[in-house]
């Protein structure tokens, strides 16, 4: 992959890029990534300032380790982010630390690492809580009204059933 940076350099085994800026991509102010036991190929990062997100997609053959920071201001929690393995979401192989690193453990393919939120350029170190986590508060919101339709078309099925039953002619005894 063809790229720029204004500056690279590899401290504790982790190499880190500024102003990175790969072919059909966006630059990356920060970006911190090692790899243990896998040889890892960056291939795209983007910015989507209409639903804020940050992502970083990658390749690797190998089931080893990567460690991933993409330098977002307020790194939140894990609901915040989202890992991607071959186009399918991922629950488990890889967790976030408080300072934004996310680490991903046997995961190979096609991988990508989202972060749902404000990045550094757009700044939210005052925003309000449900701005810093709009994208927590949808899903769950989104959560409770399809939980809450299914119970509700539960119910009415339940009740359809008991008067149909109660409807039923009964039969003659002899």
């Amino acid at each position: 992959m063809n790229g720029t940076y204004s500056n690279a350099t590899l401290q504790d085994n982790a190499w880190t890029f500024t102003n990175l800026s790969l072919n059909q991509s966006q630059p990356m102010p920060y970006l911190q990534i090692s790899a243990i036991n896998s040889n890892v190929t960056v291939w795209y990062y983007g910015v989507n300032t209409f639903f804020p997100s940050d992502m970083l997609t990658y390749f690797t053959a190998d089931s080893g380790q990567q460690l991933i920071n993409m330098g977002v201001a307020d790194a939140g929690s894990s609901v915040d982010w989202v890992v991607l393995s071959n186009g399918t979401f991922v629950t488990n192989g890889w967790n976030v630390s408080h300072n934004g690193t996310v680490t991903v453990t046997g995961l190979t393919g096609n991988l990508s690492v989202i972060y749902f939120g404000f990045t550094n350029e757009l700044g939210n170190a005052n925003l309000p809580f449900y701005e810093k986590h709009s994208v927590a508060i949808a899903v769950g919101i989104a959560l409770a009204v399809t939980i809450g339709i299914a119970v509700a078309i539960n119910v009415a099925a339940k009740k359809r059933n008991a008067n149909v039953t109660s409807e039923r002619p009964r039969e003659a005894k002899n």
